[in-house]
Parts: C-alpha cells; sequence; structure tokens
C-alpha cells in the first residue's frame, strides 16, 4: 500500500485492493447428488458424513429442490438417508394415482422411438397437472408437443404419425390425472 493510505484510519473499515472472489456455492450435498445421478444406481445409500441423517436428508432436498432436480427421492430408513432414482421418483413400496398411471403409461403408448426416450415430467400446479417431457441426454424439460429437445435437439419421434399419437395419448393421460385430481 502506499503512504497516503497508510496514514489514514478508520474505525470499522479495513481497506482491500480487490474483493476476494467468491468461494464456490457447490457443497458436499451437491457433490453428492451429482454422485448419485451420474450413477447407473437406482438406489443408494449415503455414506455417514459426520451429520444427523435427518439433517443430511433435509439438506439435500433443500438442495434437490433448488437445483430443480425431480427424479431422486430422499428417504430415511433405520437412521441410514437412501437416495432413489426414477422416472417418477417414488417409494416402490408406496405409490400413488398419479404414480400408477404413469407406469401404465408405457413406451408403446407414447410411440417413441427406441433411439432416445424421454422422461415424462408430471408437474402439479394449483391449475391441475401438467405432462412435460425431460429429455436424458442433458435433462432439460420439454413442453409436450416438442419434437425434439429444445436444448440439446435430440429427436424424440421416427416420424409425423409417432408424434401426433404421442400427443394424443399425453393429452388423454393428463385429462385423466386432472380428473383424478378434483
Amino acid at each position: 500500500m502506499t503512504e497516503d493510505k497508510k496514514e489514514k484510519s478508520y474505525r470499522f473499515l479495513t481497506p482491500v485492493e480487490m474483493l476476494p472472489l467468491r468461494p464456490d456455492q457447490r457443497g458436499i450435498y451437491d457433490s453428492i447428488l451429482d454422485e448419485f445421478i451420474k450413477s447407473d444406481l437406482r438406489y443408494a445409500e449415503v455414506i455417514d458424513i459426520g451429520k444427523k441423517p435427518v439433517n443430511v436428508s433435509i439438506m439435500l432436498k433443500l438442495r434437490k429442490k433448488k437445483r430443480h432436480i425431480e427424479n431422486v427421492d430422499i428417504q430415511i430408513r433405520n437412521k441410514k438417508v437412501y437416495l432413489i432414482k426414477s422416472d417418477t421418483a417414488v417409494d416402490p413400496t408406496r405409490g400413488s394415482g398419479i404414480e400408477i398411471q404413469l407406469a401404465k403409461y408405457s413406451d408403446a403408448k407414447r410411440g417413441l422411438s427406441p433411439g432416445i426416450k424421454p422422461l415424462i415430467d408430471v408437474t402439479t400446479l394449483s391449475s391441475g397437472i401438467i405432462i412435460k417431457l425431460r429429455c436424458p441426454k442433458c435433462k432439460a424439460l420439454n413442453t409436450k408437443d416438442n419434437r425434439r429437445c429444445r436444448d440439446c435437439g435430440a429427436e424424440f419421434y421416427k416420424d409425423e404419425q409417432e408424434y401426433y399419437e404421442s400427443i394424443k395419448s399425453m393429452e388423454k393421460l393428463e385429462k385423466e390425472l386432472n380428473w383424478e385430481r378434483k
């Protein structure tokens, strides 16, 4: 520092030449979620990281919500934290009407080509249930009438007939889910 800066003193401030860089916002909970998403595991137990299972579960759920991860579920059983990966992220021992409907809604009914199969994403709004397609390559959400992924451009359908049949069956499913909700 120069002499004139040394001469000035402040009661509550310390002069700095530049702002420090922000620390990486990603922590251990993001690393746990990333490792699980990238793995081919469907079920996994989170190892003991020195925190209570309840706190680990809460933090994982917060990070999941903030990052909009929808195909991972976090549960506590026998004082251990478990991660579950699926299309609908539900516990296989417990099911609701929506998951049962989605199970009936097979790839054959959706008319998807064998190459790339988008995941069905069900979003519950106050006005009703909306179905979207999630690209398995880049995980981007697409409207149900998209022919290809909006981010990576992956084709969802092999021809026009497959596209129209898929839209009809998704609209039918959406109506059934919204009717069950009433």
